[in-house]
């Protein structure tokens, strides 16, 4: 859900609003393809837990008699049938076996399903030849790609008596995402507005105060 104006504290108001008053537009939904600006975030957050998507879905789904679920499994690669996977490669409670379905779904992570997928012979040919692993497909795209994201954390002191309420909203409640100049791209900024008070220092403050905090990604 959003955490709309009427929950902000005087700190996301305050962000809104230099951002209104710098030039960018009111954004109501982040989500919408065509948005830009300052405006709430989307959060998979529901009274302050966050909804996983095994809250979300899985759990909701447990009583299907056409569903089974098998914890503490590590699936060691997809297995194929010329070019097209018919099951898995599973390791359990020691012992390796095999799970042979119509259509399967790598679910495994920006990291794990490359990784994956190469085990499996799907990747660049040239890299799985030299690692002794049969090529199914040469896919030189797996495994590539895989970028993070540039952060910027800018934090100051609040003054003296300002209102910091780190209770109403979660961080980044109030975002703004804009172009940056000369980019090629759309919405290549983001800036997440934080606050917060402890006794932890974040990314090199001194942890000694009340801190507003400003998280800019690229």
């Amino acid at each position: 859900g959003r955490y709309g104006s009427d929950v902000w504290g005087p700190q996301e108001h305050a962000f809104y609003q230099a951002c209104r008053d710098a030039g960018f537009t009111d954004c109501p939904d982040h989500n919408d393809p065509g948005s830009t600006g300052v405006g709430p975030l989307t959060f998979n957050i529901v009274d302050r837990q966050r909804v996983s998507t095994s809250m979300s879905y899985l759990n909701l789904a447990r009583h299907r008699l056409g569903l089974t679920i098998r914890p503490n499994c590590l699936v060691h690669g997809v297995l194929f049938d010329g070019n097209r996977a018919t099951g898995v490669l599973v390791l359990s409670q020691g012992e390796f076996y095999t799970l042979r379905a119509h259509e399967v779904i790598l679910c495994a992570g920006a990291v794990g399903s490359p990784q994956l997928l190469a085990l499996s012979g799907v990747g660049p040919a040239d890299q799985l030849t030299d690692l002794g692993i049969p090529v199914v497909q040469d896919v030189p795209g797996v495994g590539s790609n895989l970028r993070d994201h540039p952060d910027v954390h800018a934090g100051w002191r609040t003054k003296p008596g300002f209102p910091l309420d780190t209770r109403s909203t979660p961080a980044g409640a109030v975002t703004l995402r804009y172009t940056a100049g000369g980019s090629p791209f759309r919405n290549v900024m983001i800036m997440y507005m934080n606050s917060f008070v402890s006794e932890k220092p974040d990314r090199g403050m001194d942890g000694s105060g009340r801190w507003a905090s400003v998280s800019a990604f690229a």
